[in-house]
């Protein structure tokens, strides 16, 4: 997998096995327009590199997120994701992109709300972190970071410049990982919003090899671009 790829899959890690933002997994059917509702290179903010991501990088990170969300202990045990998010991503129906700054990495999702099992609550999914679930402690019990011991503290963002969403649910999360003798403090924004038949993920994390604080207002700018998006096809 490609350095790219795999800081990628670590950030959507991050979204699902802690800050739980998508609802239940994907199924095989839908359309496949949500493809063409990503975000392209000339639609992004001045400065960033989309990456192409091949058939078999998406499929090892799908590999890597199911392995490391289905063995996840979160404390209190009413904050944990409800299973592997993600059972799998078909490049034919789910849009997916991912670009780089020189400081941050952003990431991005579009898949038709009617291939989540279950549906998409985000009033459900925003009890999970607040409250008692501001602060939450992660074990990572499988995966390319078994053992991690995880603390994690999330604040809602507030985004109600963005108009066309049905649903939006904005997350900041700042996380410290302790790893056998490694450890390190990442900062994460994840937005989730359900507009027009599809729901929309987008992230945003440091570059590998910045520091500093995560800018809000970019990533209200380039999530607000997505969901219009989304919201005019």
């Amino acid at each position: 997998m490609s350095r790219f790829a795999t800081r990628l899959g670590t950030a959507l890690l991050a979204a699902t096995a802690i800050t739980a933002l998508a609802t239940g997994c994907s199924s095989d059917s839908g359309g496949h327009s949500a493809v063409d509702l990503v975000l392209t290179q000339s639609e992004l903010p001045d400065g960033f590199t989309v990456a192409k991501l091949g058939k078999d990088e998406l499929a090892q990170v799908t590999d890597q997120l199911h392995d490391s969300t289905k063995n996840v202990e979160t404390k209190p045990a009413k904050c944990a994701a409800p299973g592997s998010m993600v059972s799998s991503i078909d490049a034919k129906t789910t849009g997916v992109m991912a670009a780089t700054s020189a400081k941050f990495a952003i990431s991005q999702s579009v898949q038709p709300v009617d291939q989540v099992d279950g549906g998409v609550d985000l009033a459900k999914t925003r009890d999970r972190v607040t409250g008692k679930c501001a602060q939450v402690h992660v074990t990572v019990t499988s995966g390319p970071i078994k053992g991690a011991e995880i603390d994690v503290r999330h604040t809602i963002v507030n985004a109600s410049d963005i108009d066309d969403a049905d649903q939006l649910l904005v997350v900041e999360s700042t996380s410290h990982t302790v790893n056998g003798a490694k450890s390190g403090t990442k900062d994460l924004i994840v937005g989730t919003a359900v507009t027009s038949g599809f729901v929309i993920t987008v992230e945003m994390t440091a570059a590998e090899d910045s520091s500093g604080p995560l800018d809000r207002d970019l990533f209200t700018t380039v999530l607000g671009r997505a969901v219009e998006k989304a919201a005019r096809a």
